[in-house]
């Protein structure tokens, strides 16, 4: 986690009020477009009380005197403060996603452990003062974000928009027709690379990057495109882009995949 955060340059700009930037760090607003239709006034509200109990969450932690629970609940938070108050807006944003799971991963860890000391179902343990105290935290912690959850279950899960979906089939097919051969990845969108650098990734396509490609994927980390010394059989792009001679093997409405002359 960390090591995307201090990738990326000190003094980047970024075009935002930091009144957007932290409901999103806490999660309470999308992290990306205002999906949740609230008021400055609801959003700082909501942002005060994950910041107030994130306090809490981190006393409770120091008070059983759990290193692991401190790690996770006042490690990402202390980060995001110390580049906050050095302006860093970029960075801070770019931690969004890492407070909030890391601070679950502690509460799961206190809920499992209060079970394994009770022996008992959790709902029978609850009235036990350390079991309750973790309850209530936990409760409190998940419901002021629900409707951050809500909407992009409905936009990612339940009514996901067509553009951003990518059939399985079509995977499947466009991996057949690579094979074993080596095939240079020439896609300067983020999203249709990264499909295809998670699914060749895992399948183990002998994949080799052009610039923009590169730059797509990995481009935070400010690395220069590596130098390949093996000339690649087939070229993959997208099919609104101009192809490479050469004779199209697969193709379908995303991309396409050109065998080189």
């Amino acid at each position: 986690m960390f090591g995307r955060i201090f990738a990326i340059p000190i003094g980047q700009g970024l075009d935002a009020t930091w009144g957007s930037i932290l409901p999103r760090l806490f999660e309470i607003q999308n992290p990306t477009l205002d999906y949740i239709p609230w008021t400055l006034g609801w959003l700082r509200t909501g942002t005060f009380i994950g910041i107030v109990l994130q306090i809490l969450l981190t006393a409770f932690a120091i008070f059983r005197r759990d290193a692991r629970a401190i790690a996770l609940m006042a490690g990402p938070p202390l980060v995001a403060m110390a580049f906050f108050m050095l302006g860093q807006k970029w960075i801070v944003y770019q931690m969004t996603g890492c407070i909030v799971p890391f601070s679950a991963c502690a509460l799961a860890g206190w809920v499992r452990e209060a079970q394994l000391r009770t022996h008992k179902p959790y709902l029978a343990a609850v009235f036990k003062p350390y079991l309750a105290a973790v309850f209530v935290l936990t409760l409190v912690f998940f419901a002021i974000r629900l409707p951050r959850t809500i909407i992009p279950i409905d936009r990612y899960i339940l009514h996901p928009p067509a553009g951003d979906q990518y059939k399985d089939s079509d995977i499947n097919a466009l991996v057949a027709a690579v094979g074993g051969h080596v095939v240079v990845v020439d896609i300067d969108a983020q999203n249709p690379a990264l499909v295809v650098l998670l699914e060749f990734g895992r399948r183990n396509i002998n994949a080799q990057w052009s610039a923009a490609s590169w730059d797509s994927i990995v481009g935070y980390r400010q690395w220069p495109p590596p130098v390949y010394i093996a000339k690649p059989e087939l070229w993959l792009g997208l099919t609104r882009n101009v192809s490479p001679e050469g004779q199209i093997t697969f193709e379908n409405d995303r991309f396409r995949l050109v065998k080189l002359k």
